[in-house]
Order: C-alpha cells, then structure tokens, then sequence
C-alpha cells in the first residue's frame, strides 16, 4: 500500500531539518516524518543521548506494526512512505514504535513518522534505520533516508555488527571506524567503509 503524505519534516541524524508542505490526497488527514538523532560517531568521539515509548497511537496512512518495515521516500513535493520487507534494500527503516504523541518516542530514534487530523496528531510511528549486519549502507543527509548499497559502492558502510544491551564502542569487532549509538535503548551499530 503507497499513500501520500502532505507534510514531510526531515532531519537525518542530527544535522540538517528540512520542511515543506506536500499536495495531500484529499482529506484532512496530514503525515509527516522527522528524523532523529542516532549519532554516527567515528571511534574517537563519545556520542550522549536518552527516553521511553510505548505501543499506541493511530495511524492511517500506512498498514503497519511494530516490528514491520518501511521506506520513506519520494520528493520535498511528493513525500510517499510505504510497507517493505525487513532487510531488502526497498527497507529504510524499521517501526520500534506506534505511540500517541512524538515525545513518547524514545529519544535515541532515527526517524518519525506522525499523522495530523485537524492539528492534533492521531498517531507516531518511532523509526530505526533498518541496519542488517554484513549488508552495507550509504548514510542519509538532508531529506535522503539512509539506504542499503551494494558493498562495492565507495559511499557505502559495511555493518560489522550490531550490538544489543551495551553503548560501549569497544565492543565493536575489529576494524570499526564509526559506529551509531542509541544510549536509551543500549545498542550499537558498527561500521567501516565498504569499499
């Protein structure tokens, strides 16, 4: 299922917001996706973040639960997200959470996705880059989401290994030049350049 949203706010991993407002499809229904703040940082620097979220929230625009997959995508004027198979590189990012209000997202996620009905939101999809280790992934800027790359690509990032229940960058194996710390929900995410 494709829908449209009208307004899109993105801002990839910390560094740059982007806002505009996208021609809807007809209803008073509005969604919009802001991206967060897992902080991509090389093997020298320390990152600091933190927060909580829980299963609720209604959303309308996209068929999905907790744990299902999705790319974000189009353009500043033709914003689409969309359901896609965890792991394939049409996946952008995974659904950590549906929650009634953005600040119940935690605050360690890479993305948002909310809808809007009369100026109250409905509904939040909380959202992390759908990394999968040994795949290799070109990091997102500006309005870009974060996608998978064949490992040949000299862009791309190799994911050595994803790291549950620790924020400590030691514990990347061998050869990790950056990593992606998500301190509230204890995970690390370790790369090194794929080509």
């Amino acid at each position: 299922m494709r829908s449209t949203i009208r307004q899109v706010t993105v801002f990839m991993f910390g560094a740059v917001l982007l806002i505009a407002v996208v021609a809807g499809c007809g209803s008073d229904q509005e969604g919009s996706a802001i991206a967060a703040s897992s902080t991509p940082t090389t093997a020298s620097e320390s990152p600091t973040t933190p927060a909580t979220a829980e299963d609720s929230g209604e959303i309308s625009e996209i068929d999905a639960e907790v744990g299902d997959c999705v790319t974000l995508g189009g353009t500043m004027l033709d914003a689409e997200i969309d359901t896609a198979t965890c792991g394939t590189t049409d996946s952008h990012y995974v659904i950590v959470a549906k929650v009634a209000q953005e600040a119940d997202c935690a605050t360690d996620i890479d993305q948002t996705y909310y809808e809007e009905l009369g100026g109250t939101t409905t509904g939040v999809l909380c959202l992390d880059v759908d990394w999968v280790e040994g795949k290799c992934f070109e990091m997102g800027t500006g309005s870009d989401s974060t996608v998978q790359v064949p490992c040949t690509d000299p862009a791309g990032e190799k994911v050595l290994a994803v790291l549950t229940g620790t924020v400590d960058e030691n514990e990347c194996p061998e050869g990790t030049e950056t990593y992606y710390t998500y301190d509230e929900r204890q995970k690390v995410v370790c790369t090194a350049p794929a080509a």
